[in-house]
């Protein structure tokens, strides 16, 4: 049961993926979700990938320079003639602000039908370009890092698919073979047979967004404001009766950060105080009676407001 709805997934995202390449129409092509495919190695990740290229004419660049840095020193020419951005064996982010960056950038594209295309010697130009992405990852809990952010403003952008070793001929080239035989039959399937699951359908971006709970909660280990709260209760509430804590944004990261045991990790996570208010007020969403924001008094003036975070007790 799980193994077909995940091929719903796979199928109707393809699906969808051909309907508005195929259709040449600009105004046609609809936002789309980041596929990433997630699996041991060697279980066909990349070779999947690789068939999804063929769909799609045989055009593919890389686009991880562009993903991970902006456009600083990029040109994108490639980019734009290539309807698959592939990304397979990536490195892992070593840093939040990285895997950020990278998160931002995915976003960005995956809504956007338009590119800055810049080609060596031409001046940059925007102009409507088809893509779709896909990200090859292992399993493992280092890896998985190279995965956009699950937060909330990225959750509807991804197609997280656990994948299983396939069942395929010992020779790549004969299984290259044998499907490149089969691909106008696939792509008639797909076009003009397969029905995306009324269930699965969106609006939107064709087919809903999709986390398989195993990626996902493995993902949570990687969170930042769930490392924050493991920060915060360790620092702050080690002791049975600490009734709260208070203080600004830039007095919370200074204690946490000059924390013996915990300040390694909080550095890691909270590069500016700025970064600790976003985690806590994406806390205080989640639970508004463990975290409270209030806007108090200057200290000096008494004229001017700071922000001013308290931590209810009861933590976890």
């Amino acid at each position: 049961m799980v193994f077909q709805i995940i091929m719903d997934y796979v199928l109707s995202w393809q699906k969808c993926a051909l309907e508005d390449y195929y259709s040449l129409n600009p105004e046609r092509w609809r936002h789309s979700q980041i596929l990433c495919l997630i699996g041991p190695p060697g279980c066909g990740k990349s070779f999947w990938q690789l068939l999804f290229t063929r769909l799609l004419n045989g055009g593919s660049a890389e686009p991880w320079p562009l993903l991970t840095n902006g456009d600083a020193g990029k040109f994108t020419k490639d980019l734009a003639e290539a309807p698959h951005w592939l990304m397979s064996d990536k490195p892992p982010f070593r840093n939040l602000a990285a895997r950020a960056t990278f998160t931002a950038n995915v976003k960005t594209h995956v809504v956007s039908n338009t590119l800055d295309v810049h080609g060596k010697g031409k001046d940059k130009v925007a102009l409507p370009t088809f893509r779709r992405l896909t990200l090859s990852v292992n399993e493992d809990a280092e890896n998985l890092t190279t995965i956009p952010n699950l937060d909330e403003s990225m959750r509807d952008k991804l197609l997280l698919v656990k994948c299983g070793k396939a069942e395929m001929l010992p020779e790549q080239k004969a299984n290259l073979e044998r499907f490149t035989r089969q691909r106008a039959a696939w792509i008639h399937f797909l076009l003009h047979e397969y029905r995306v699951p009324p269930e699965l359908g969106n609006v939107r971006m064709g087919v809903r967004a999709y986390a398989h709970p195993d990626i996902e909660e493995k993902l949570s280990d990687f969170d930042p404001a769930a490392r924050l709260v493991e920060c915060l209760d360790k620092v702050f509430f080690a002791a049975a009766d600490t009734p709260f804590e208070r203080g600004t944004c830039a007095e919370l990261q200074a204690t946490l950060c000059a924390d013996a045991k915990y300040g390694a990790i909080a550095r890691q996570i909270l590069p500016a105080s700025s970064v600790l208010g976003q985690l806590l007020a994406k806390l205080q969403v989640k639970d508004p009676k463990r975290f409270v924001k209030k806007n108090i008094k200057g200290r000096q003036s008494g004229k001017s407001s700071r922000r001013d975070w308290r931590r209810a007790a009861t933590p976890s």
